[in-house]
């Protein structure tokens, strides 16, 4: 019921779920909102910490763009994307 009413509403579910939303433009770019915390940062990994575990970006000369409330911007070359 509650996914219907949203649905009805045009709410997203990220917003009400707490849920996290990946872009990616190619591998160089990666944008995520609705992170909660950043637990590891190098220039070869990158770990969020997310609803369901951790978000690891790896790849290669990883840096952070922009960093705002629950969003990250992230370019290098990323290799891999995984939830663990």
């Amino acid at each position: 019921m509650k996914k219907d009413l949203l649905d009805a509403m045009f709410i997203p579910r990220d917003a009400v779920y707490k849920e996290y939303n990946l872009s990616t433009v190619g591998n160089k770019q990666l944008f995520v909102e609705g992170f909660e915390a950043i637990k590891e940062l190098s220039s070869t990994l990158i770990r969020l910490r997310v609803k369901d575990g951790f978000l690891c970006i790896t790849g290669e000369k990883l840096y952070v763009e922009y960093f705002g409330e629950g969003e990250i911007m992230i370019r290098g070359c990323i290799t891999a994307i995984q939830l663990k």
